[in-house]
């Protein structure tokens, strides 16, 4: 049985292994929340859209994964199922929802409507220079709002300075190993 998220698409990409060995590449992962720099871009975005809420997600083979960000206290991880970021992931290119109440296939979406209340929804994906998307850089808020082009390019410019900061981790961690 093949697993579907809200929009009844397969949740499981056609390259997903090659996707997810590249994401358990980048060690540095789990580090991070530690070092800030994705915890910056995520409150760069909350401010340059004048969102509450703003993350930076990894997406792995059954969550996304919100260590750091902004709205939302703590780290939190939902199932691919049920989550936008996943929907990003699908198509491999930026969503956005100015109004996810006007939205028929998130009509039913609990952890949009109730629990979190989002009225809009954009994420872009974090992807790799040989295209892989690893995650997805999301903004969000509690009102309907229009996302014109020129914030989608800015969107998408932040997502490239994650993939430029994973990038720049993953080459500091080889070099230490070469050296050591």
């Amino acid at each position: 049985m093949t697993k579907t998220t809200t929009l009844d698409k397969p949740y499981i990409i056609d390259n997903e292994q090659e996707r997810l060995a590249k994401l358990t590449s980048y060690n540095s992962l789990n580090l991070y929340e530690q070092t800030g720099t994705f915890k910056h871009i995520a409150s760069m975005a909350a401010h340059i859209f004048k969102v509450p809420i703003a993350l930076v997600n990894f997406i792995d083979d059954k969550y996304v994964i919100a260590e750091s960000g902004l709205g939302l206290r703590g780290k939190h991880k939902w199932l691919r199922e049920i989550s936008l970021c996943s929907m990003v992931l699908q198509r491999e290119e930026i969503i956005v929802f100015e109004n996810t109440t006007e939205e028929l296939c998130l009509a039913d979406d609990q952890l949009i409507h109730k629990q979190y209340g989002i009225q809009f929804y954009a994420g872009v994906p974090i992807k790799t220079l040989d295209g892989f998307t690893l995650g997805v850089l999301a903004i969000a808020d509690n009102k309907p709002r229009a996302f014109n082009h020129d914030e989608i390019l800015m969107l998408e410019g932040l997502a490239t300075l994650v993939i430029d900061e994973l990038d720049d981790m993953q080459g500091a961690e080889i070099l230490i190993k070469t050296e050591a």
